[in-house]
């Protein structure tokens, strides 16, 4: 797992509500999942749906009285939610229904706390629940803020061992800045350090660290190690990273 996948099940009439939700969620670097965005021509609809969905570490379930009023292929998506709800330990965040309007919700989703967004988006509590869940799974991962740069703005969060960054599109962290090699460069979890690897040939790096900036280039140091909250420089980007529950850093076992 790379990105943590939230799947969004919603009645298709209220597509202009809910895909403001999947776009903020893309934004703070997860990966969400609507059908009207991400199904391709050709697959087959209802296969991929249920694919997603065991796939999910988070089903987001959007009501309004379009749901409640319909007979559609969403009360199937539901009922999916609550059999994998079901696998899931006990008292472990999955489901997060949301309320677009005032409507009353299936007795089997009453059971959780849900959000409101008719009055206010209540983004804060979204990303509240899935964080704590994130938690309470244990894992460990990365957060990048780009803070500077073509790509200013954008966040990753990954949760794995590995990851590569560059222009290239098979890159977990892909910069659209011209400064940077298609696979500029690596970082990896090995014995419990965060250690960057600088791979490319014509571009430098500098890491920027409380304790002091070093430069990675193929002719002199390629390898630094990390820690929590620095700065890395590569082309015309700054991005910072974050270590996401970093207690659990350590269960990390490096792929390499």
């Amino acid at each position: 797992m790379a990105k943590i996948k939230v799947f969004i099940s919603y009645s298709r009439e209220d597509y202009d509500r809910v895909y403001p939700i999947y776009t903020r969620l893309l934004t703070e670097g997860y990966d969400p999942w609507m059908d009207k965005s991400k199904i391709l021509t050709g697959q087959d609809w209802e296969l991929e749906v249920a694919k997603i969905i065991r796939e999910s570490s988070f089903f987001v379930a959007c009501f309004s009285n379009n749901v409640m009023n319909s007979s559609g292929y969403v009360h199937k998506e539901l009922k999916l939610g609550l059999e994998m709800a079901d696998r899931q330990p006990e008292g472990h965040v999955y489901i997060i229904p949301i309320r677009l309007e005032e409507c009353e919700v299936p007795l089997r989703y009453q059971s959780w706390d849900y959000c409101d967004f008719y009055n206010e988006t209540d983004y804060e509590k979204l990303f509240k629940s899935i964080e704590y869940g994130i938690e309470q799974r244990g894992l460990a991962g990365f957060e990048f803020n780009i803070l500077k740069g073509p790509d200013a703005g954008k966040k990753y969060k990954l949760f794995t061992s590995l990851i590569t960054i560059g222009r290239g599109r098979d890159n977990l962290v892909q910069l659209s800045d011209e400064g940077v090699s298609s696979l500029h460069a690596m970082i990896e979890i090995r014995k419990s350090m965060l250690r960057f690897k600088h791979l490319s040939e014509k571009k430098d790096t500098i890491i920027h660290s409380n304790k002091s900036d070093v430069m990675l280039s193929r002719d002199t140091e390629t390898i630094a190690e990390l820690n929590n909250g620095d700065i890395i420089e590569i082309g015309k980007t700054r991005m910072k990273i974050m270590l996401i529950n970093i207690e659990h850093i350590h269960e990390l076992k490096s792929t390499s």
